[in-house]
């Protein structure tokens, strides 16, 4: 399968390609610049160089590939300024998801964080799994 990969410089994200590799697919990975691409090494991929506020960049990048797999985040706990936060978990997934849907990807792969949910509520001592629509704690 051709296989698009966002967040491919992180420890997932690099962990997937290397996966994806082995298992005899090809994959183009989006990287901005200047990303730090030690976790890559010795893995054969296709860089594109761009973010997810660049709708045309993913348009191109995701034509032919039958799995996207979208893995980039912002993960800071603590900003003065939340809107490029904003801009790259919530902005960013959909123009990713609408490249892939453009591009007729089959599988589209969303990994998120358990820090977008609520911690496990104890309910007469018993916890209670959280699940999306357990309120954010």
């Amino acid at each position: 399968m051709n296989c698009f990969v966002t967040g491919a410089s992180g420890f997932v994200g690099a962990n997937l390609v290397h996966e994806l590799v082995a298992r005899g697919h090809r994959v183009k990975a989006l990287l901005r610049a200047g990303s730090d691409t030690r976790g890559l090494r010795g893995t054969d991929f296709e860089r594109v160089e761009g973010d997810l506020a660049d709708k045309e960049i993913l348009a191109s990048a995701m034509r032919g590939c039958d799995w996207c797999f979208h893995v980039a985040a912002s993960y800071h706990l603590w900003l003065r300024d939340y809107a490029p936060m904003f801009a790259a978990n919530v902005d960013g997934t959909r123009h990713v998801i609408e490249a892939a849907t453009r591009a007729g990807c089959s599988r589209i792969v969303y990994t998120s964080t358990v820090g977008c949910i609520g911690l496990p509520r104890e309910v007469n001592g018993q916890f209670t799994p959280t699940d999306e629509n357990t309120p954010f704690s």
